[in-house]
Formats: C-alpha cells, structure tokens, sequence
C-alpha cells in the first residue's frame, strides 16, 4: 500500500485511499507537478524513511524491512495550481452566436410544424416549416423524419422516401421498426413491392415478432404473387384469369387505403381494350393523366386508345405529347408510323371511292389497311378502327357483287361495333343482294332506330323506301314455297353424289361460325334434307310438277299471239 506522509495529504489519503487524484472543488486545482525522490534522498521534505517505501512483492510483506529486500517508489508531491483543468474526453467545438441562434429558431420551427401536422388541411405549411428548419440545421435528423411523415399524409411517397434515405445516412442514427414499415409502405404504394419487402424485413431484424410488420410482410407476399399471375396470364393470352390478378392486385392497396400505382391502373385499362370497352377505357386513362399530367405508361395507352377509336388526328397529337416527355420511346414511334399508315390509306381509298374508281383502287387499299390494324385480342381485335374498315370493304363487296365475302365483313365488323347504324345499313343491302329479305328487313329497321337522329332527311327517306321495298318481297317470299334446287343450285335431274357435293360446299360458306347467315343456312339444311332423302325427293319432284302445270294452264288464255296485248 502507499503511505502519504506531507501533512497536506494525511486526511486525503485516508477518505480515498484508492484516488491518488483529488476531486475537483469549486476554487480547487491541483496538477501534478514533479516527482519526488526517494525518501531516503529527500532531505528537503523531512520525510520519515521508514514510512515512505513500498514492497513490490506483497507475498514477502511481513515487520521485517531488509533493505536489500526493498526498493524505493517515487512520492507524488501535489501543488495548487492555477494551470487550465485537465485534458478530458473532446468537447464539441462551442457554437458561434449566430449558429446558437439558427438552430434556436430551427427548433421554434420545429415545434410549430408539428402543430400544424395534428390539423388535416395544414400538412403543407408543415412541410414549409421544416424546409426552414432543415435549411437552418441540416444535421438534426428529428426534421427529416418529422417532414417524411408530413409527406406521407399528403401522398408525397417519392419525397419522404429522400427523407428517409437522408435520415439513414446521419451520424448514429441507427432506425427503428417504425421507420422501416413506413419506408416499406412508401415503396409498396410506388409499385415497388421488391424493395418493400427488404424495408420490411429489416424492421423484422429489429422486432421478429412485430404484428403490423408481418402483416404487411403477408400483403406484399401476396401482391408480387398476383402481379406475376397477371403478367403470366396475358402472355398465355388467358384474359380472364388476367382479369381477376389485376383485381387481386388492386385488393391489396384497398387494404392500404389507397390507390395502386400508375402501371398496375394502366393493366386495368388494357383489359377495357381487350374486351372492346373505348369509352370506359377512354375516361380511365383520363383520370389517370389528370393526376399525373407526365405519365409515359398511360399517355401511350391514351393514344393507342384513340387510334383504335379512329380518332386518328387525336392520336398523333397525343404521340407528339409523349415525343417531348420521352423523344426517345420506341413504343410510341411504332404507333406512329402504324396512325400515319392507316390515315394515308384510308384516305387514299375513300378518294378513289368518291371518284367512281373504287372497283380497282378502293379494295386493294382497304386490304392493305386491314394489314396494318391486325386483329390482335390484346388490342380488342382492331377496335372501331378496324370496324370501320370492315365495313368499307364490305360495301366495296356490295358494289361489285361479291354479296357473301360482304356478308363475311360486315358481320365481323358488327363484333367489333355492335352499334353503329351504317354498319347495319350495309348489312341490309348485302342481305338484299342475297334475297334475304326479311331478315334485311330487320337491318333496315334497326339502322333508322340508331341512326335516325344523325341522318338527314334524305337519307332517312332513301332507308324507309329500301325497307319498304325489302318488307314487299319478305311477303312474298313466305307465299313461295321454296324450291330446294335453286337453293342448292342445282338442276332438276341431278344426281345424289351432286345434291351432298353442293350441300356441303354451300353450309361451309354460309354457316353462321363462319360469317353466314343463319336464314341461309337453314334454308340450305331444309333443301338437303329433303332432297337427299329419296322418297321426300320423289314427292317433292311430284308436287313441283303439278304446280308447273297449273301454273301455266292458268295464264294459257292470255297469252297474246300477235302481240297486241301488252306484255312484250
């Protein structure tokens, strides 16, 4: 043990014999100063020798003090001292007058903010304060988060994940669970649910056993399963299943409160295009762009929606949109060249039509339309555009007498348009070129009951006088027995092997599956039947040539010899 023998430490040494340092008291300084020598040397201190020594090997302490057994220690001798006080551990710099000031004001700042986030139409004055507190002190993380949270209430997701991520890389800062899910959350409703379910996991680091956090684990689980189900299923063209991913998907951010992102929204309207629905897409891709004016997903969208539309100059003022947000999207230079395509053609066959010259020029450009609208399912088949064309190669059919490929036409257009009164009106006078005329008759009908309105009155009156015309032989038609042999086109003597040639030629081309008319392929059944039967044949050959012979038994006395009676 050390013996303090100067009179000035005696009472020191015996309340802290372990503390060779004394504490230091309002007014009491002292610093170590120099180093005594040995007791036996020190002649100036008048040290007792014998009380001054220390014994380095304890396990030899006993009242014998052989000097050769011994060695001598230094005494520390203690001064007052007015030297500065003792180094310690580092002191932060002292702030200057105005940094004292700044970072005094930055927490006024502060503490007015969060006021403002308790009331609900005051988020973006928050959001101001804490710009001006950060401004003041940038190194305070508590703004940051503080601000994040504020950014969060109002929708910001893109700025409070830079809060965020400004936060994480401040000196000491470690996070906290909450933090993570609400970083989580943010890159959930950004349609990022990859990076989400990281954030989550490491607040999962923090707390294993965290409810919310394993909730919202389960969900973003849940939603990255539908998205792949839904990108799976449209490449395997299942559009329903697609469907029913896309409204999973939207499941999960209902239980968000809130809405899915811009490209989960446009997936629902790719299914509008698919199921033929234009305006119902129209308007939802218009939501869309009102909300986010910069949307390159949707502003594509919107102009592939007007092209199939056929509303061609709306398209190309849209692509020219997307051209300056994006100048370099090859998506929308394809849709470009297709619009100017379509417009040109078009164009060049409906001038040619009005110039009499259709029968050559008209049909060759309308075949090379339909080329550049193909009819792809992920697209509605072709959509209004490719309805409209339809129907003008169509009514080129009727011109030229090509009723049937007509028929073919105008009924695949009918798929895609199932409203549109010239659509109709065409159908009826291909129907009348196939002597269907009742059932052009109903064609007629419903063309003036859709078009009425946008017709003018000539034109309405042309369709009455056609109706008219298509109603008289309907009627009589029913008085006429049919004659199976016209139906076939055949002659009266033919043979079995050529009646079940004709049929199965003819139900191809008109069967309803294939673009007919279902009138006329049950007019083409009912002659086969009979005619394929011998018996029925038999009979009816009977009956066909009784009414041959009353029919001209019954106009032999009018028949005028020289001429005279009018009817040559």
């Amino acid at each position: 043990m050390l013996c303090f023998t100067h009179p000035a430490m005696q009472d020191q040494a015996k309340s802290d014999q372990e503390n060779l340092y004394p504490a230091s008291h309002a007014g009491d300084r002292y610093e170590k100063v120099a180093t005594a020598p040995s007791c036996r040397q020190c002649g100036s201190h008048q040290h007792g020798n014998e009380n001054c020594v220390i014994f380095q090997d304890e396990t030899n302490m006993n009242n014998t003090r052989d000097e050769t057994e011994v060695q001598t220690q230094p005494c520390p001798v203690w001064v007052e001292s007015q030297i500065p006080e003792p180094v310690s551990q580092e002191q932060p710099p002292e702030l200057s007058t105005e940094e004292r000031v700044g970072r005094t004001k930055a927490q006024r700042l502060w503490l007015s903010a969060v006021d403002a986030l308790s009331l609900d139409d005051h988020q973006d004055r928050a959001i101001a304060l804490l710009s001006q507190a950060i401004e003041l002190h940038p190194g305070e993380p508590q703004y940051y988060l503080t601000r994040a949270m504020a950014y969060v209430k109002t929708l910001q997701y893109t700025e409070a994940l830079q809060d965020f991520d400004d936060v994480s890389k401040k000196d000491g800062y470690e996070g906290d669970v909450d933090v993570f899910l609400q970083v989580a959350r943010c890159r959930l409703l950004l349609g990022s649910p990859t990076p989400a379910l990281l954030a989550v996991r490491n607040a999962l680091a923090f707390d294993p056993g965290d409810r919310d956090a394993l909730n919202l684990r389960r969900r973003i689980l849940d939603l990255i399963g539908h998205i792949d189900a839904y990108k799976g299923a449209v490449s395997r063209k299942h559009w329903r299943m697609a469907r029913s991913a896309y409204e999973s998907c939207l499941s999960v951010y209902a239980q968000e409160d809130s809405d899915a992102p811009t490209y989960i929204r446009c997936w629902g309207i790719e299914m509008l295009v698919v199921e033929g629905c234009w305006d119902e897409a129209q308007k939802s891709v218009d939501i869309i762009l009102r909300e986010d004016v910069d949307a390159v997903e949707a502003m594509i969208l919107r102009a592939l929606v007007l092209f199939l539309r056929a509303e061609l100059s709306d398209a190309v003022t849209q692509i020219l949109a997307v051209s300056k947000v994006d100048p370099d999207n090859q998506q929308a230079k394809d849709l470009a060249i297709r619009v100017q395509d379509v417009a040109r053609l078009k164009n060049s066959g409906n001038n040619a039509f009005s110039k009499g010259n259709w029968p050559r020029q008209s049909r060759p450009g309308q075949m090379r339309c339909s080329m550049v609208v193909k009819d792809k399912e992920e697209e509605g088949c072709g959509g209004v555009i490719r309805a409209t064309l339809l129907m003008n190669r169509a009514t080129v059919h009727q011109k030229l007498g090509s009723f049937a490929e007509g028929l073919k036409d105008i009924n695949e257009s009918l798929k895609l348009r199932g409203t549109y009164f010239k659509a109709f009106l065409c159908r009826a006078r291909l129907l009348v070129g196939l002597e269907l005329y009742e059932t052009a008759a109903e064609d007629f009908r419903a063309a003036l009951e859709r078009g009425r309105t946008v017709m003018s009155e000539a034109e309405v009156r042309k369709v009455e006088a056609e109706l008219d015309h298509a109603e008289r032989f309907a009627v009589k038609e029913r008085q006429k027995e049919q004659d199976h042999y016209v139906v076939l086109g055949l002659g009266n003597f033919c043979t079995a092997a050529e009646i079940k040639k004709a049929y199965r030629t003819l139900s191809l081309k008109h069967h309803p599956d294939k673009g007919g008319v279902a009138e006329k392929f049950k007019m083409i059944a009912r002659a086969y039947e009979v005619l394929s039967d011998p018996e029925q044949k038999r009979a009816y050959d009977a009956k066909q040539q009784r009414s041959a012979h009353s029919t001209s038994s019954r106009y032999d006395d009018d028949y005028d010899s020289d001429g005279d009676s009018g009817y040559w």
